[in-house]
């Protein structure tokens, strides 16, 4: 099991870096063809999306966990029942989506359109982003079944080609002058395609031939399901509007071009962050199945090992973008974004990373059926948000949306941590001395490293910022190896590397 979750997090990191990679190259793209105005459109758009994925009702962990207690139960039966269900509501949920854009792009274009323009290039993008949302629900019982049998390494696989051929098709036509149109069509069609091909993978026996049979539909099947999506479904909610109301408020308030300046240092951040959640989502169904088997001091000892781990990843990378941020934006999209971004950055990096001092809090409260104290508190949490974005807004502009993200958070991620040691039988200071004190030598050597880099060199170009980042890593990882891993750790660590260097070579020679 252990190989299995070090290779799944390999494939996720491997897949977060495609997508860092693509996003450096497309963002300048995309804002130069669309425009500040039509890309703060762009960002609205996709957070009234992100409101419109809250109609699963938390269905989508649900279903990774179900798949993953059947599977190890051998429960083939109980499995086709999941999937025949599950996808019957998603169909019904997909057709009220494209519904509501529908009614959106005849009723009230205008709502987004630019001034002095015809309403009509809207209309078409509404629907384009509608059609885009029936897809979206139907993708998300495929991918949760692919993601419950633990198959994260194909749908990488799978979506890392599409991305790669998606955003090459993109760059071409917005950089010969095409704008929020071609940007909705490629993205739509490209997430389509991929829809597809997970529901023919799981129509084949390797994956568990599913289909969908009318004879497989149970309400006994989807009580339990829907009962536990429930929790992730206010739990979905309030970290929806946490994530996606900034842009909203802002576009309100302050108009759809000063969205464009805020989202940038936010989706860098957020970039990152992201990054960290791929590496722990493969824990959930793992999670799930060592609370199925009855395994609870197994699951307790993942949970600190592996919260070590990617806690001190959060901080390297927590570090890394205060120092190096403000020129690596300035260097990618400009000067511009980041003298009136540098503000957000350092806030919003505070209350994005925040959580991620706690990496596994979601991961195994979801798996172990407990998150719906997380929910209480998450949505607390996004009331507090809302409320303090529509207050601080008018006074302190984008920084107070920032700032209204940031208060809440320091007062809601005490209470996760106590809630996560308390269903673990873990007491809180024992929690904090396995996995967060055995970082301090590791952040305060990389700490001194970039204050040291940041004033011997300039970072303002990509040659020093890598050079910075790099040497900080070494030093870090150098420290980490030697105060924060225990010996059997880099035992197996290093046999890990030396079996799949091996595998390497013996695969090369057979080609050779």
């Amino acid at each position: 099991m252990k190989r299995r979750l070090l290779t799944n997090s390999f494939s996720n990191v491997s897949m977060m870096l495609l997508k860092l990679a693509v996003t450096f190259i497309m963002s300048p793209v995309i804002v130069r063809a669309l425009g500040k105005y039509d890309y703060g459109i762009w960002e609205i758009v996709m957070s009234v999306v992100g409101y419109m994925g809250l109609l699963q009702f938390g269905l989508t962990p649900s279903i990774i966990r179900f798949v993953a207690k059947y599977n190890a139960e051998g429960n083939h039966d109980e499995l086709d029942r999941l999937y025949s269900t599950s996808l019957l509501f998603m169909i019904g949920l997909s057709l009220v989506s494209f519904l509501c854009f529908t009614l959106w792009a005849f009723g009230c274009p205008e709502l987004i359109s630019q001034p002095g323009d015809s309403p009509k290039k809207y209309t078409i993008f509404i629907l384009i982003i509608g059609i885009q949302s029936v897809t979206v629900f139907i993708g998300a019982v495929f991918q949760s079944f692919l993601h419950g049998y633990q198959r994260y390494g194909l749908t990488n696989v799978i979506t890392a080609i599409n991305t790669v051929v998606g955003s090459i098709a993109a760059y071409i036509v917005l950089s010969r002058g095409y704008g929020l149109l071609a940007l909705a069509i490629f993205n739509s069609a490209g997430f389509s395609i991929k829809v597809c091909i997970y529901g023919l993978l799981l129509s084949r026996p390797r994956f568990g031939g599913h289909r969908f049979q009318l004879k497989c539909l149970s309400k006994q099947t989807f009580k339990p399901i829907f009962g536990f999506g429930l929790k992730s479904f206010v739990l979905g909610i309030a970290s929806r509007l946490s994530k996606s109301t900034d842009s909203v408020v802002i576009g309100v308030f302050l108009g759809p071009a000063v969205v464009t300046l805020y989202v940038i240092p936010v989706n860098f951040v957020r970039n990152a962050v992201n990054m960290i959640s791929v590496i722990t989502q493969n824990f959930m169904p793992v999670f799930s199945d060592l609370s199925a088997r009855g395994e609870h001091a197994q699951l307790r000892t993942y949970f600190l090992v592996a919260s070590r781990y990617v806690t001190a990843i959060a901080v390297l990378m927590m570090l890394g973008i205060w120092y190096l941020g403000p020129g690596f934006i300035a260097t990618w999209m400009g000067p511009e974004f980041s003298e009136k971004g540098r503000t957000v950055l350092y806030i919003i990096l505070i209350a994005h990373m925040l959580p991620y001092l706690n990496p596994f809090h979601g991961r195994v409260l979801t798996g172990v059926n407990r998150h719906g104290v997380l929910a209480k508190i998450r949505t607390v949490e996004a009331i507090c948000n809302i409320t303090l974005s529509i207050g601080l807004v008018t006074v302190f502009d984008k920084e107070g949306v920032a700032v209204a993200t940031l208060i809440p958070a320091l007062i809601a991620e005490p209470f996760i941590l106590v809630s996560v040691c308390k269903h673990l039988d873990l007491r809180v200071t024992d929690c904090i001395r396995m996995v967060h004190l055995p970082l301090l030598v590791p952040s305060l050597g990389a700490l001194g490293s970039l204050h040291w880099l940041t004033i011997q060199v300039h970072m303002n170009s990509y040659f020093n910022i890598i050079f910075g980042a790099v040497t900080t890593s070494f030093v870090f990882l150098f420290l980490f190896a030697l105060f924060s891993m225990e010996k059997k750790e880099r035992a197996f660590i290093r046999q890990t590397l030396k079996d799949r260097l091996m595998g390497a070579r013996t695969a090369a020679k057979q080609l050779l």
